[in-house]
């Protein structure tokens, strides 16, 4: 409840709820996936739908991620995020010691960006 209450203040405080369209919020029990945002805890997990307005959009998950930092909030790596999440995972230093190195030919740009800006969530070998 706590959580729900720190992003309805901090996103309404900073005007970006019109970023906003549709949220879902549920509980979700922990599981045992190293990089799952459900590793060894249960959690409720926000979902947001999107204006198409990329800048907008940038603004209010970054506001979404600080209100939610309190709380150590693990990002899906299948939404959308700001911030380098490999700190948040208690497992990643042993995923990159057993992961094979990420391609170098043929990833899209979307991953290279995002691996080129993620400094504390590096994803070299």
């Amino acid at each position: 409840m706590f959580a729900i209450r720190q992003v309805r203040i901090t996103v309404a405080a900073a005007g970006c709820t019109p970023a906003l369209r549709i949220s879902e919020i549920r509980t979700v029990g922990a599981d045992t996936s190293w990089l799952s945002p459900l590793y060894q805890r249960a959690s409720a997990a926000f979902h947001f739908t999107w204006v198409p307005d990329a800048e907008a959009v940038r603004d209010a998950v970054e506001l979404v991620e600080r209100a939610l930092a309190p709380f150590e909030a693990r990002p899906h790596w299948g939404k959308v995020f700001a911030a380098a999440p490999g700190r948040l995972y208690p497992r990643w230093d042993d995923f990159r010691v057993l992961a094979p190195p990420p391609p170098t030919r043929g990833a899209s740009s979307a991953t290279r960006g995002w691996t080129a800006s993620s400094a504390d969530c590096d994803m070299t070998w």
